[in-house]
């Protein structure tokens, strides 16, 4: 990779040498790639930008629209689900009704995301839709891969939607084509759905096994990241099984390996498994269950969209429940206040003014753009911002902006004293 990327250095010299700007661009694009690659995501989605603007400054608009879609792969490669959707679309919006088959990979890559935010009925109507795209376009073992694409993020969409029989004609379909085909990068990664089909429906020997085949495969090809999602699965199985030193014991060695590899909202999930399993201690478990909540919610202070934020609320109800039920079960009444106020805050931005018509912040909330919560000054010693700062560590593992509550504070007693004001 080191060789190609002196090689696209020295084509870009010489295309600007000539000013030859749109061969420029695609070098740009391709040195990318390369740090999209490596996982050097920053740099990528900085060449990717000024790929883009030399393609717009010649009016090249096919080109702009392929780039953004290669953006929409660096924002899914960093769990930044919305943007990515974002930009897939865009790049649908360019590219369909020209290339059918680059349309059709582009609605599979809308289809995961989707099944990240659990639109899965959504994601099922764009694999439907990309897999009469290819079928048109494409033939022989080139259809089949793109075929057993298809299958795998349907497979995914249908076990989450609790379709598991179908679910497993899929999966299993996926597997056996890309078996047969030879693609061995895939098998780890089928090996690893079907598992996690397995555990879901209620066959945990099936699951473990099929746990333990796709480690094997992961650590054939030095892939962490997938080793510590199979870590995890096993750790839920083992905390569903009630054996809590082995589920701490996984989901641990998982925060390891999602601390190394920057995945940081993967890194939330496994901190609030891990909360989970010290139940029975609530003040431990709230040191876990909390900061990984707050990471979780960070995504929804940072999204403009009031259906983003909605959707990913709903992504995290589960991991807000926990953390109210554990801290109402520790008697934190003053933590189990400021949880509730954070967590039903939508805040304006400051100095925002509110739309011509509309005079109740109640009325406006919902449909304003959204900041962090403040802090809220009930009268006693915050008990909150310490579990923040345990949140903005886990956030800070994939390079992004904290979650930190919004700096400054809001007396509650002044805010009841000018609501009783307004009755």
């Amino acid at each position: 990779m080191d060789s190609a990327e002196q090689s696209y250095g020295r084509a870009l010299q010489l295309y600007e040498s000539i000013d030859d700007k749109g061969r420029a661009a695609d070098v740009v694009c391709n040195l990318a790639t390369i740090c999209w690659m490596r996982n050097e995501l920053e740099e990528a989605d900085r060449l990717y930008n000024s790929a883009r603007d030399q393609y717009v400054a010649i009016s090249s608009f096919h080109a702009v629209a392929l780039v953004e879609q290669y953006l929409g792969n660096v924002a899914y490669t960093r769990s930044d689900l919305y943007r990515a959707r974002w930009y897939y679309y865009r790049a649908l919006l360019g590219i369909e009704g020209i290339d059918l088959v680059r349309a059709a990979d582009c609605r599979v890559n809308i289809a995961a995301v989707l099944i990240g935010l659990g639109q899965c009925g959504a994601a099922l109507r764009h694999l439907s839709a990309a897999e009469d795209g290819y079928r048109a376009q494409l033939s022989g073992d080139v259809l089949l891969v793109k075929m057993a694409e298809v299958d795998e993020n349907a497979g995914l969409a249908l076990k989450a939607l609790a379709r598991y029989a179908e679910a497993h004609v899929r999966l299993t379909r996926s597997r056996a084509t890309y078996e047969r085909l030879g693609v061995a990068s895939k098998w780890a990664q089928l090996d690893h759905n079907l598992a996690e089909l397995a555990r879901v429906s209620g066959n945990p020997t099936e699951a473990a096994e099929l746990y333990r085949r796709a480690m094997e495969g992961y650590r054939a090809t030095h892939r962490e990241h997938e080793i510590a999602d199979s870590l995890l699965g096993l750790g839920i199985m083992a905390l569903d099984g009630g054996d809590l030193s082995l589920a701490r014991e996984r989901f641990e060695a998982a925060a390891e390996s999602y601390r190394h590899t920057g995945q940081w909202l993967a890194l939330a999930h496994a901190v609030h498994n891990l909360g989970v399993s010290w139940s029975g201690d609530p003040e431990r478990a709230l040191s876990y269950v909390v900061p990984a909540w707050a990471v979780m919610r960070s995504m929804t202070w940072g999204l403009p969209e009031v259906t983003a934020r909605a959707e990913w609320r709903t992504a995290t109800e589960q991991a807000a429940g926990k953390a109210l039920e554990l801290a109402a079960g520790s008697g934190d009444s003053a933590l189990l206040a400021e949880l509730i106020e954070a967590m039903r805050a939508t805040t304006l931005r400051p100095g925002m003014e509110l739309p011509r018509g509309i005079t109740s912040l109640d009325s406006a909330a919902s449909e304003m753009p959204s900041v962090v919560p403040p802090t809220v000054d009930c009268g006693w010693p915050a008990r909150l911002p310490a579990y923040m700062e345990d949140g903005e560590e886990l956030r800070a593992v994939g390079g992004g902006g904290p979650p930190h509550l919004r700096n400054g504070s809001v007396a509650l007693e002044r805010l009841l004293t000018e609501h009783g004001r307004s009755e």
